[in-house]
């Protein structure tokens, strides 16, 4: 996860006026413009990077990606600090995709492992994936690995090999409890002298790869590529998974996935429900995807069936009938991640950042925590280990909330960063002259950022937080960076500050003990840690503005009642932060419909 030290160009379309002019200049555009008047609009700072992978190619990473923001960041660190551990990284050249070697004399096998094996294995796949993907049935699939043990020679290799995709998963995401039947059978996988879950991916593809098949994919073949693509993800290859990703989705258009009413008639209501659960794991994974590595969405919702993200099953008479079945996480993700991919097309895409689109997408989100099951409200995240899937479930749907949060206000917090930084530094970052007017998404950046870590907090001390699980431990670095960026540029005061990157360095010590990309990250926090405390040392700045929320730890910033952080309008009414409406709401209750007022009227 490292990059190469190429000059990040840092560009906007905005005239050298309108980037630097005065405060009062500010004041004064910021009293005549409302959300219906003129739009202020500039260019993101951009800072895409094409990074070095082990075999020497050069692999797109784009602007929405936290190595993108990274290498933006140690831009600006430099400027202030000059050359130390975290600016000039040996590896920020690079961009991790480990190998994964095997003995010469071990060959994928197709001997299925003992039965208590496979059900304790299938069981982690399920629990550890809830709430972001389901590719299957489980009910159904579990009955299909019964009959499957009660008589291997009529399973079908289609299905062995989606169980041997099952079993690769459910070995490198399972965290067992200590002292118990599964952790003896965890650890008996994990001493064996060659990498278990690397034999059963290779034991599935020799026996039946959907890649060979790929020109005559059939739904098995669909459900077998996404596996793959989580495989990938879970060992830390990310252009692997968005290689097996994209094969996967074409598969998924060929058949006719994307689209709902052309072609239920010919399906068994149990099929319909597959399918359509499919195409939406399909669509989380894909925004995950475009958002991580910065690379174009491969679904594009206008050219979907409006319904296609919708679950139905068959009636009596054979018509569809809408399911809703909220408790699963999935409607949860499928939601954040519509947001996500708004985002990614008005925002990342373009590279333009404007109030008038932040207003208008942070709109979409109006909805998302009034529908949000009560088993996937954040309180949920800390639970005990026996209901780790529940724990699980809520965990990812608030992380992926959190995120597309962090996604559409992060360049709202860099400008702000460049403005402290600059008056500072004297260092001339380009910044819009309405910087004065986007507080309440800054705050939202850094309050989402604080969230994410104290929700990843309380599933570690619940006893169940996986050691590898690609998608926490991506928000999770994401959301570190931005405190420790708040932190170097005194931006928010966070008298937290020292207990959340303790807590955020403890976790990624915890995964790194089997995760190599958890080990990279991990490297990157303490010595960004390090440069910042080599700051703090120099030259102790009053922080630019007071934090948003009280960050007490246990507290969801997000969730607090009171007026701290909140802005007000023309009539002396409170306007909420941005972020108020993420499900974890106490106190007085704040409508989503007030994250875009009071432009002109945020803290100065």
């Amino acid at each position: 996860m490292g990059h190469h030290h190429s000059p990040t160009k840092v560009t906007s379309t905005e005239p050298d006026n309108e980037l630097l002019a005065p405060d009062h200049e500010y004041e004064n555009h910021s009293r005549n413009s409302t959300v219906s008047g003129p739009d202020e609009e500039t260019s993101l700072l951009q800072s895409t990077r094409m990074l070095q992978d082990p075999t020497g190619r050069l692999l797109y990473v784009g602007d929405s990606a936290s190595l993108a923001y990274l290498q933006l960041i140690r831009m600006i660190v430099e400027t202030r600090t000059g050359p130390n551990d975290f600016t000039t990284d040996p590896s920020r050249h690079k961009i991790m995709e480990p190998t994964i070697s095997m003995p010469a004399n071990v060959r994928p096998s197709h001997i299925l492992p003992d039965q208590e094996t496979a059900k304790i294995l299938v069981a982690s796949f399920f629990t550890n994936t809830h709430g972001l993907i389901e590719i299957f049935n489980r009910s159904a699939f579990e009955a299909s690995v019964g009959a499957c043990y009660s008589d291997p020679l009529s399973a079908q290799s289609s299905f062995i090999c989606l169980l041997y995709l099952t079993f690769a998963i459910g070995t490198v995401l399972g965290t067992p409890l200590p002292s118990t039947r599964e952790d003896a059978v965890f650890k008996k996988l994990r001493t064996d002298q060659f990498n278990r879950a690397e034999m059963f991916f290779r034991s599935a593809k020799s026996l039946a790869d959907p890649v060979s098949g790929f020109e005559d994919a059939d739904f098995w073949s669909v459900q077998a590529l996404s596996l793959m693509a989580v495989y990938m993800l879970a060992v830390s290859k990310r252009n692997a998974a968005y290689a097996y990703f994209g094969m996967a989705v074409r598969s998924a258009f060929a058949l006719g996935l994307h689209r709902v009413q052309e072609n239920h008639s010919i399906f068994t209501s149990e099929d319909v429900r597959l399918r359509r659960n499919l195409w939406r794991s399909l669509f989380v994974l894909d925004r995950f995807l475009a958002a991580s590595l910065g690379r174009p969405a491969a679904i594009a919702e206008d050219e979907c069936s409006d319904d296609a993200l919708m679950v139905f099953e068959k009636n009596d008479l054979g018509e569809l009938t809408r399911v809703s079945d909220t408790s699963s996480g999935l409607d949860a993700a499928v939601r954040s991640c519509q947001v996500i991919g708004q985002i990614l097309k008005k925002i990342y895409a373009r590279r333009r950042i404007s109030l008038r689109l932040a207003h208008e997408i942070a709109e979409q989100c109006q909805t998302w925590s009034s529908t949000l099951h009560p088993d996937l409200h954040c309180t949920k995240v800390r639970t005990g280990p026996w209901h780790a899937a529940q724990g699980i479930a809520a965990l990812h749907v608030n992380l992926l909330y959190s995120h597309s949060i962090l996604l559409l206000t992060r360049p709202f917090f860099i400008c702000q960063l460049s403005k402290v930084h600059n008056e500072r530094s004297g260092v001339k970052l380009p910044v819009p002259r309405w910087v004065n007017r986007m507080s309440k998404y800054c705050e939202a950046c850094f309050a989402a950022s604080t969230h994410t870590i104290d929700l990843v907090q309380q599933a570690y001390e619940s006893n169940y937080l996986p050691q590898r699980n690609p998608f926490v431990l991506y928000f999770l670095f994401a959301a570190s960076l931005i405190v420790l960026s708040n932190e170097f540029g005194s931006v928010y005061a966070n008298p937290s500050y020292e207990l959340l990157i303790n807590n955020s360095i403890t976790i990624m010590q915890y995964c790194a003990k089997s995760d190599p990309q958890a080990n990279r990250l991990l490297y990157i926090l303490i010595s960004f840690k390090a440069a910042v405390a080599h700051v703090r040392e120099q030259d102790m700045d009053t922080p630019a503005l007071p934090g948003p929320t009280p960050l007490a730890g246990g507290v969801d910033p997000m969730s607090n009642g009171g007026t701290a952080g909140a802005s007000c309008d023309e009539d002396g009414k409170h306007t909420a932060p941005l972020i108020r409406n993420c499900g974890c709401i106490t106190g007085e209750q704040w409508s989503c419909q007030q994250w875009g007022t009071g432009y002109g009227h945020g803290r100065q």
